[in-house]
Formats: C-alpha cells, sequence, structure tokens
C-alpha cells in the first residue's frame, strides 16, 4: 500500500477544491490566505494542518452529497486505510516534513477544464470507459469493490482522483466506489 501517492492524491484534489480554485467545499484552510493565518498559530506545521482541515471540508461535503450507500471516497477510504494516512500525517508532522510536494498551487486561474487541471497535478485519467454523468449529477459511481479491495487504497484512490475531471468549477460531482459483499 503506498500510502504517500494516496495521501498525495488527497490533497492535491483537497487543493483544487478551495474556495479560490473551483469552490467545490467551503473551505480556504490550503489557500495562502489560509496557510498565512495557520502559520500564526502552527508555525511549524501550518500547511500539514491546512492540508487536514481542507481534507476534514471536502470528506464532510462528499457525504453530504453521496447517495446513503455503504461507499467509499478520496477522502473516506475506509477505517483501516484512514488510521494509516491519519498516522503517516501525524509522522510527516513530527519529522517535519516539507508538504510542499503534497500540496502544489493549482494552476492560476483555474482552467475552466477541471481535465487540465488534473493533468498539470500530475493526475492522469486511466480509464477512459468512464461515462460521461449527467450536467446536474451531484455524484458519480464509479463501479463496485468488495471489502478485499479496500486494502489496496493506492489503485481506488487513482480511480477516484481521475473521475474529478467531470465535475466544473462551483459544481462537484463526487466520485466513489459502492462497498459490496461477495
Amino acid at each position: 500500500m503506498d500510502l504517500e501517492a494516496v495521501l498525495k492524491l488527497r490533497c492535491r484534489i483537497a487543493r483544487l477544491g478551495e474556495n479560490d480554485a473551483y469552490h467545490w467545499w467551503d473551505s480556504d484552510a490550503a489557500t495562502e490566505t489560509g496557510l498565512y493565518v495557520l502559520k500564526r498559530l502552527f508555525p511549524k506545521t501550518a500547511t500539514w494542518v491546512g492540508v487536514e482541515m481542507a481534507a476534514a471540508a471536502a470528506r464532510v461535503r462528499h457525504e453530504a452529497l453521496l447517495p446513503k450507500v455503504r461507499a467509499v471516497h478520496l477522502f473516506d477510504l475506509g477505517p483501516e486505510t484512514e488510521r494509516a494516512l491519519d498516522n503517516l500525517v501525524h509522522e510527516m508532522k513530527l519529522s517535519q516534513a516539507e508538504a510542499s510536494p503534497f500540496l502544489p498551487s493549482p494552476p492560476n486561474p483555474a482552467p475552466a477544464d477541471v481535465g487540465e487541471a488534473l493533468e498539470a497535478l500530475g493526475i492522469v485519467q486511466p480509464d477512459a470507459a468512464l461515462k460521461q454523468p449527467g450536467a446536474s449529477e451531484r455524484f458519480y459511481c464509479v463501479g463496485d469493490v468488495a471489502q478485499d479491495g479496500l486494502r489496496d487504497p493506492g489503485t481506488l484512490a487513482a480511480g477516484l482522483a481521475a473521475a474529478y475531471k467531470f465535475s466544473r468549477p462551483g459544481h462537484l460531482v463526487a466520485p466513489y466506489l459502492r462497498v459490496v459483499t461477495l
């Protein structure tokens, strides 16, 4: 399980969804202004705190949009992976690891085509077979995953991150995977 790759994808999508980029959730935590304020409170870990706050805002927004089915999304990949990611961020904070590789600035100005922004951030779209959801849809089921499939969060996160291409500025189409029992 490559947790750093999962964390990097999560951070990049969280940053794109901030108010100064695509405004998918109500957060300024990882913006230049938000980080300026956080540095006064958390001088050594401000960027990591901003990442955590932006991801929390994204999680709340996803959970508000998704249907009431057993599902995982980029900001909730299941309890085991979430614990491991929390531990990784905690280790990064303690070691004072640089957060900027995880949280690059979005293209300025953010292009109207979200797919272009994803490509600029290194988020490739591996599955060309994804069908375009309707223009007014607020969520998109990328597919099904069995409980055992949750043990490979890197693959799940890559597919979920690429599906943000269906979102537009100011309009989040929240991608998710339905968890099924076999």
